[in-house]
């Protein structure tokens, strides 16, 4: 899974064409679908830390110009530390990052959602709120 995850940030910061699609568990790079079978687990602590970090990173991304909907505003008080990770992704970028994680995380079964949210449809996680996982993307 690390792997794979560091040949899509790889992608995504030299500006390719990356598409997820949460639903299908799928990551198209550069007009082709991704191979993610076979992946790597990773224990489910670090998945989750992962998701948690890049959602951290997209909560706090500048939007992109073109973007009409802003489904999160643009912080006013960034911390120092943060400043050079924030702006090295435009939001779109941190979008299809978190996007991916997740995926990776679903398909090589480091995180199984049942574990996380016991007959439920979704998962919040206890200490940032804003960070909610559907049980469909799984």
């Amino acid at each position: 899974m690390k792997n794979t995850f560091k040949k899509i940030y790889q992608l995504v910061s030299s500006g390719a064409n990356v598409i997820t699609d949460l639903k299908e568990h799928t990551v198209i790079a550069k007009g082709e679908y991704m191979n993610l079978d076979n992946l790597q687990t990773m224990s489910r602590d670090e998945s989750i830390k992962l998701i948690e970090e890049l959602h951290n990173i997209f909560h706090n991304s500048v939007p992109d110009k073109d973007e009409t909907r802003v489904s999160y505003p643009f912080p006013t008080n960034r911390h120092p530390l943060m400043k050079d990770t924030l702006s090295s992704h435009s939001r779109r970028q941190a979008a299809v990052l978190l996007e991916a994680a997740i995926i990776l995380s679903a398909k090589s079964g480091s995180v199984s959602f049942e574990n996380l949210a016991q007959g439920k449809w979704f998962w919040q996680h206890p200490n940032n709120r804003r960070l909610v996982l559907l049980k469909e993307w799984f």
